[in-house]
């Protein structure tokens, strides 16, 4: 993610990060660290993520860390489904 300053203070043009490949794209949409190093203080989102892929069994690709197992397991059958959705 790129973070540029604009005229008005307090403003920002946020431009996120992809990573494509042959599977899909990876896109890294916000992270607050970066966006710390402007604020002065780091925002309460740590970091947002989208990944869609091209292939149905590219699972791995779409899991994440979650602070839950039971938050983990949900997302994997949400992506086995083809509805993965990581918030």
């Amino acid at each position: 993610m790129q973070v540029q300053p604009l005229a008005i203070e307090g403003a920002f043009v946020v431009t996120p990060r992809q990573f494509p490949d042959d599977r899909g794209v990876f896109l890294e949409s916000f992270r607050g660290d970066l966006l710390a190093q402007h604020l002065g203080h780091r925002p309460d989102i740590i970091q947002t993520n989208v990944s869609v892929s091209s292939r149905a069994d590219e699972v791995a690709r779409n899991v994440f860390a979650h602070p839950t197992l039971s938050e983990a397991v949900k997302e994997s059958v949400h992506g086995i489904v083809g509805h993965m959705i990581n918030l």
